[in-house]
């Protein structure tokens, strides 16, 4: 046997998951508006930190460092992706 207010707690959950799913929905269709907009004021930050820098300090930044520098900074950089895998294999024992 079903009681009347059995009935209407039912009817109040569907309603709370209606109103819940069309939140969901209107958030879901805002989503690439939002990460667009995030994107470009990246872009504006950007623009406006590299104001003070021109193209050709950069590239002769660039040209200054050693191959010995690089060569070291690559090392460097696939020695600290070990450690991270190590210590993510540690992690399952």
């Amino acid at each position: 046997m079903i009681f009347p207010s059995t009935v209407r707690v039912i009817a109040d959950r569907k309603n709370e998951m209606n109103s819940i799913k069309e939140r969901i929905s209107v958030l879901q269709r805002l989503l690439p508006f939002i990460a667009l907009l995030m994107f470009f004021a990246a872009l504006w930050v950007l623009h406006d930190s590299l104001r003070n820098f021109h193209y050709h300090e950069i590239i002769g930044w660039v040209h200054a460092v050693t191959v010995i520098h690089l060569l070291l900074a690559v090392v460097l950089t696939v020695l600290s992706y070990l450690c991270m895998t190590a210590y993510d294999q540690l992690a399952f024992y």
